[in-house]
């Protein structure tokens, strides 16, 4: 553990009571230290969270919806008088319900986490990348997942919910799902298996 995932604000008094933490002790301090360091980010964050500007990724085919698959052009805005921030974008692609991984022709790897966005107040950035060409041919359904997470001025790193979209074959174009893909897949997964007896259901109700 280093010394900073191990440090934490407090008095002088409430810090030698933390190191009396005995499990099997019927009094003093029952809370071990992952309790606390979950504390302490609680605190962090409701200290913190007015740093962090309200960012709007787009995922889409262009204005006009003029860019074909495989490539996929993504925006990266922020709004409003935020200090100057950074982000770190992670971009994943599913395939008819598959994870197939990261996204190609990232030579700057902007998309995989690695490279830091840099974010001055209203600003915006547009850029591009590819994805599988099985995704091209195929008929499957075919879904983007955004992961986005927010450096503050003091390098606090503050995960944002995932941003998901699908995108629609016939029309070239993508929109948001207000969900996570798990919660996507697992929704349909259960209307498939309702789907299913109600079939088997109505085919036995004619014999």
């Amino acid at each position: 553990m280093s010394k900073q995932d191990s440090a934490i604000p407090l008095c002088f008094d409430c810090h030698g009571e933390i190191g009396r933490y005995a499990a099997k002790h019927p009094k003093g301090l029952r809370y071990n230290k992952d309790e606390l360091k979950q504390r302490r980010e609680q605190v962090y964050e409701a200290n913190t969270r007015h740093l962090v500007p309200a960012v709007a990724p787009w995922v889409h085919q262009g204005p006009n919806k003029e860019v074909q698959l495989p490539r996929v052009l993504f925006s990266l805005g922020t709004s409003g008088g935020f200090p100057p921030a950074k982000a770190r974008v992670n971009i994943t692609v599913f395939l008819g319900g598959k994870k197939l991984g990261g996204v190609n022709g990232d030579i700057h790897r902007y998309y995989n986490g690695e490279t830091i966005w840099r974010l001055n107040p209203s600003t915006s950035f547009s850029g591009n990348f590819g994805i599988d060409s099985a995704c091209v041919k195929s008929k499957l359904q075919l879904r983007l997942q955004a992961d986005i997470s927010i450096i503050d001025m003091y390098e606090r790193e503050h995960a944002l919910l995932p941003f998901c979209y699908t995108y629609v074959r016939g029309d070239n174009y993508w929109f948001g799902e207000p969900t996570t893909m798990k919660q996507l897949f697992e929704t349909e997964a259960q209307s498939m298996i309702h789907e299913a007896r109600d079939n088997l259901s109505s085919k036995l109700a004619r014999c």
